[in-house]
C-alpha cells in the first residue's frame, strides 16, 4: 500500500517504503556537507527508479524550505529545553553503550583465548593434514601411473577389439555367403526329392494298377476253376448215379475222376494262396506309400522350420551389434547341422523305400489251364445197365 505526503505548497506526492529509505539517505548526504540532488542520490543509492529519486529530493527540499522560511523564530528557552533533552538522551545512550562495550570486551577476550586454543589445535590438525596431503599426493602419483597404464592397456584392447570386429564382419559375410549356398543346395535337394516322389508315385500307381489287374485275372481264373469244378462235380454225380453196377471200368473211371478232382482242389488251394500273397503285397505297398508320404511331410516340416529359424537369425545378424556374434554363430551351426542330419536321414530312408519297391514286382506268370475231363471211348460207359 502506498501513502501520500502533502507538501507545503499543497501538492501530494506518493510515498512508498523505497522513497522513505531514499529520504534517510538524503539526510546522510546533507550531514556530510554534500548537495542533495537526484544524481547524487542515484550514485550513493543505485538501482532505483528516477521517480523515487525525484520524490525523495522534493520531500527533503520541502522540509528544508519549511525550516528556513519559518515566520516565528524558536524561543531561547524552548531551544535550551530541546538541547538539554538531546544531551540527556545522548548521555543515557553513552552510558548504555559503554556498558555494552565492556561486556563485549570481556566476551571478546574469552573468544580470543578460545580462538588461540583453536588456532593451536588447528596448527596440529594442519600438520597432520599436511602429512595426509603428502600421502595423498604420493597416492595421486601412483594412481596417475596406474591410470596411464590403464589408458595404454585400454587403447591396446580397443585396437584388438577393432581387429576382432573386422574379423567378425568378414566372418559374417562368409556366413551369409554360406547361408545363400545352403539355401541354393536345399532348394535343389527339395526339387530333387519332389521329382523323386513324383516318379515314385507314378511307378507305385502303375504297380498298383498292375497288381489290381493280376488280382482280377486270378479272380477270373478262380471263377473259371469253380465253374469247371461244378461241371466235374455234376459229371461225378452223374457217374456216381450210374455206378450202381459192378463195372470195374466204371470204378476205375470214378477213381480217375476223383484223382482229377483232387488235383483241381490242389490247384484251387494254390490259387487261393497266390491270391492271399497278392493281398499281402498290396497291403505292404500301401504301407510303403504311407511311409513315403510321411517322409515328404517331414521334409517339408524341416524345410519350413529351417526357413523360420534362419531367416530371422540372418536379419538379426545384419541389424544388430557384434556382441552377440558367438552365440548366433553357435546357434546357426547347431541348426544347420541338425537340419543337414535330418535331411540326410530323410534322403536315406526315402532311397531305402524306393529300393524296397523292387521286391514287390510280380512277374506275369501264366495261369495254368486244366483240360476238361474227357469220357473214355467205352461203348459200355454210355449205356445204362439193363433191368436184367
Amino acid at each position: 500500500m502506498t501513502d501520500t505526503v502533502k507538501l507545503s505548497d499543497g501538492r501530494e506526492i506518493s510515498c512508498s517504503k523505497t522513497v522513505m529509505a531514499l529520504l534517510k539517505t538524503c539526510y546522510e548526504i546533507a550531514s556530510r556537507g554534500m548537495e542533495v540532488t537526484a544524481s547524487t542520490l542515484s550514485i550513493i543509492a543505485p538501482s532505483h527508479s528516477k521517480r523515487d529519486y525525484t520524490a525523495a529530493c522534493e520531500i527533503y527540499r520541502d522540509e528544508v524550505r519549511v525550516r528556513q522560511e519559518c515566520s516565528v523564530p524558536m524561543p531561547v528557552n524552548v531551544q535550551e529545553l530541546c538541547n538539554n533533552s538531546i544531551r540527556l538522551a545522548w548521555g543515557t545512550l553513552c552510558r548504555h553503550w559503554e556498558s555494552q562495550i565492556e561486556s563485549l570486551k570481556e566476551s571478546h577476550q574469552k573468544e580470543l583465548e578460545t580462538a588461540r586454543k583453536n588456532h593451536a589445535f588447528a596448527l596440529d590438525v594442519n600438520e597432520k593434514l599436511e602429512q595426509q596431503v603428502k600421502k595423498l599426493e604420493a597416492e595421486k602419483t601412483r594412481m596417475e601411473g596406474e591410470h596411464q597404464k590403464f589408458r595404454d592397456d585400454s587403447q591396446a584392447e580397443i585396437k584388438r577389439l577393432k581387429n576382432e570386429t573386422q574379423d567378425l564382419k568378414q566372418e559374417r559375410k562368409r556366413l551369409s555367403e554360406d547361408y545363400q549356398d545352403f539355401r541354393k543346395s536345399r532348394d535343389a535337394e527339395t526339387d530333387r526329392l519332389k521329382s523323386d516322389y513324383q516318379k515314385l508315385k507314378e511307378s507305385s500307381d502303375a504297380e498298383i494298377a498292375r497288381l489290381k489287374d493280376d488280382i482280377k485275372a486270378y479272380e477270373d481264373a478262380e471263377s473259371e476253376f469253380d465253374e469247371k469244378y461244378s461241371e466235374l462235380s455234376e459229371e461225378y454225380e452223374d457217374y456216381k448215379a450210374e455206378a450202381c453196377v459192378n463195372d470195374e471200368e466204371r470204378l476205375e473211371q470214378i477213381a480217375r475222376l476223383k484223382d482229377e478232382i483232387s488235383e483241381l482242389n490242389d490247384q484251387v488251394d494254390s490259387l487261393e494262396k497266390d491270391y492271399g500273397m497278392c493281398r499281402g503285397r498290396m497291403a505292404d505297398l500301401e504301407d510303403l506309400l504311407a511311409s513315403l508320404k510321411t517322409q515328404i511331410k517331414l521334409h517339408s516340416s524341416l524345410n519350413s522350420t529351417m526357413q523360420q529359424l534362419l531367416v530371422p537369425v540372418a536379419e538379426y545378424c545384419s541389424q544388430n551389434s557384434e556382441k552377440d556374434r558367438p552365440e548366433l554363430e553357435q546357434f546357426v551351426s547347431v541348426v544347420v547341422s541338425s537340419f543337414k542330419g535330418s535331411l540326410t536321414k530323410v534322403k536315406e530312408e526315402t532311397d531305402t523305400l524306393i529300393q524296397s519297391l523292387s521286391r514287390y514286382h510280380i512277374r506275369d506268370a501264366p495261369i495254368p489251364e486244366i483240360a476238361p475231363v474227357q469220357p473214355d471211348n467205352n461203348p459200355a460207359a454210355g449205356e445204362h445197365p439193363s433191368a436184367e
